[in-house]
């Protein structure tokens, strides 16, 4: 597991959109961050323990994203800035992700002109992102500003609040009960391909774009190069022994780790169906 060294010393603002209620902050060694708080529950550490996942898992596969970790909550930071419905001021860790100069942050219904002012490689980054989304079972792009991309037209993957389905189901069996009735990654597939239907109006903007999808083979190439069952174990044996201090278990993990371990052996099916839903057909 990592350690956690970073320490939040001063919070700078709230972040006017989010159910996690993100602030604006600083570390301590100046790095400008957004941050997620816990709530000394299991509650509260099920999307931390998400948004490391997802950084982690999407470090290891080389994507474009914001620095990220947990840190520390610092003692004496502006107590009006803490009030919050569901956090009380005396949180003891959050999660970070480093603020991007010159970024902010798009809907799907912004992202078609963007799109089309892209080069190949930008908008390979793009789907880079949503390629990894459909992997994770991502489905917060689509419904609000939770694309983010800076000034160069560079699409940074972030947030993973809600991916795995759910932050707070992922530990009951029930929630992934289709991949233990069947253990055939091919016919469970079905079972789990609602993410398409969440994010597709983000498929739907790039089906505009002539021949996107034929980028669709090149990244899979890659992810698969680079995704494997031993990558994944590590991504869960990193997660800081904190994070379990609230009424959750390394064991709890496992029906998420196995959730993952599926959507590897799904991933040429992830390909084709992003393929088709960005306008290709094999022939």
């Amino acid at each position: 597991m990592e350690e956690i060294t970073k320490t939040v010393v001063k919070v700078t603002s709230k972040v006017p959109t989010g159910m996690t209620e993100p602030l604006t902050a600083m570390l301590d060694d100046d790095t400008k961050v957004f941050i997620k708080r816990n709530n000394h529950t299991a509650f509260g550490n099920f999307f931390l323990i998400n948004e490391w996942i997802g950084f982690k898992l999407g470090e290891m596969l080389q994507l474009n994203q914001p620095k990220f970790g947990i840190a520390m909550m610092g003692v004496n930071l502006d107590a009006s800035l803490l009030e919050s419905k569901y956090f009380p001021g005396d949180c003891t860790y959050c999660s970070y992700t480093e603020a991007i100069t010159l970024a902010q942050t798009y809907n799907s219904q912004e992202i078609s002109h963007l799109l089309s002012v892209m080069d190949e490689e930008e908008i390979k980054l793009f789907i880079e992102v949503v390629f990894y989304d459909a992997i994770i079972y991502n489905g917060d792009r689509d419904n609000g500003q939770n694309i983010l991309i800076d000034s160069n037209l560079r699409t940074f993957a972030f947030d993973y609040t809600h991916a795995f389905y759910s932050p707070f189901d992922w530990n009951r069996k029930s929630t992934f009960a289709s991949i233990y009735d069947n253990d055939d990654p091919d016919e469970n597939f079905a079972s789990l391909d609602g993410i398409f239907d969440e994010n597709s109006g983000i498929y739907e903007a790039l089906a505009e774009i002539p021949n996107s999808y034929l980028l669709v083979d090149d990244i899979y190439t890659k992810f698969d190069k680079l995704f494997t069952l031993q990558l994944i174990d590590d991504v869960f044996t990193s997660i800081p022994d904190e994070l379990f201090e609230f009424g959750i278990d390394r064991c709890d993990l496992k029906y998420l780790q196995h959730f993952i371990e599926t959507r590897f052996y799904q991933l040429a099916l992830i390909r084709e169906k992003l393929y088709t839903l960005m306008g290709g057909e094999r022939r």
